[in-house]
């Protein structure tokens, strides 16, 4: 499988990449995306605010009260939320905003985040509820809580096989959205994957080293 983005020269000293992100939850997508500063020596991910947002609107206030000015010339800003707690219409102005700039993204996860996390360790068949899912989860990480640091349990201190991991859990949720949903995915599925490429453009491997996942 290809991963499609520029390839940079780490070698030369550049201005890194920042990612600023807001998420719906407080604890476990900030904790899963702050491990890409130590991963990734060319990005840096900034999470937007740390206290818990219950709806679409204060996510997207959030973002644009954090943009007051314009975003460097490789940034992006991504708002990352669930399906199960948001409604259509509340989902469709999130997509509105996402139409306002190439570099503004959207990862939208049903029924929620963790779902993402799974795909780690599995192909995620099967999940219908977001109770189903976090008992899925449990079964990889029997202490899963929303404070757990993921990395540990994909590869901890040994980059390329976290690295290898994530890949697997992008190639996962590539199959389940495929063709690649327009705006959010209407059946189980996640659309986090889309984001982790684009921080992980240097870092994947390619066609020739990727393994196959099941």
């Amino acid at each position: 499988m290809k991963f499609p983005g520029r390839r940079r020269n780490l070698g030369k000293k550049q201005e890194k990449r920042v990612f600023h992100l807001v998420t719906e939850g407080s604890k476990t997508e900030p904790i899963y995306f702050n491990m890409f500063n130590t991963l990734c020596p060319g990005v840096r991910i900034e999470i937007v605010g740390k206290r818990n947002r219950s709806s679409l609107t204060q996510l997207l206030n959030a973002m644009k009260n954090h943009l007051k000015n314009p975003l460097g010339d490789s940034d992006e800003a991504w708002i990352v939320a669930d399906l199960d707690k948001n409604s259509e219409e509340d989902l469709k102005r999130l997509y509105q905003r996402k139409k306002e700039s190439v570099r503004h993204g959207v990862a939208i996860s049903n029924p929620k985040f963790e779902y993402w996390i799974l795909l780690h360790f599995e192909d995620g068949n099967g999940i219908k509820s977001s109770r189903n899912c976090s008992d899925r989860l449990k079964q990889h990480i029997p202490e899963f809580t929303k404070s757990t640091d993921v990395r540990p349990h994909i590869g901890g201190t040994d980059d390329d096989t976290v690295i290898a991991r994530i890949g697997d859990a992008i190639e996962r949720a590539e199959r389940h959205d495929s063709p690649p949903c327009e705006k959010w995915p209407r059946t189980t599925g996640t659309t986090v994957y889309m984001l982790v490429k684009r921080i992980l453009e240097d870092r994947l491997p390619s066609d020739a080293h990727r393994r196959k996942v099941a």
